[in-house]
């Protein structure tokens, strides 16, 4: 009987881990691409140092902190001459509750010069492009 008793504290303990880790934005690692077709990226992959898209582009990044319950980078450099994306200065990436049975993010490329707001991207015209991609 004790073991039963010891399971919820286990599960609970469990549970507030795993709530500390996404709530830190834990993003790095590899996320597929969850957009069909002509329209996909291919899979998307996360880093300290770089943010890589399929075998379209790698975009050197810093972080630039928190972005709501996300995070921002600043892009410092790019692989290609020319950006197939958009003219990207900041990637936003931030966790969607669109998933089913997993773990889903939207990443938003950001062509502005200043950092986007969280308060405001959803209505600012820098943002080029919003990608869906889950685990």
């Amino acid at each position: 009987m004790r073991p039963l008793r010891a399971l919820p504290l286990a599960i609970a303990s469990l549970l507030t881990s795993l709530g500390a880790v996404l709530a830190q934005g834990s993003f790095s690692g590899r996320w597929h691409d969850n957009v069909p077709g002509l329209n996909a990226l291919g899979p998307l992959t996360i880093s300290t140092e770089k943010i890589a898209v399929g075998r379209k582009v790698t975009y050197q990044v810093r972080s630039a902190g928190p972005f709501g319950d996300g995070e921002l980078f600043e892009v410092t450099a790019i692989d290609r001459k020319v950006d197939p994306v958009c003219d990207t200065h900041f990637i936003v990436v931030q966790p969607s509750t669109a998933a089913v049975g997993g773990t889903a993010i939207l990443v938003s490329f950001y062509s502005g010069s200043s950092a986007p707001k969280p308060q405001s991207i959803a209505d600012d015209t820098a943002v080029c492009h919003i990608h869906p991609f889950s685990r």
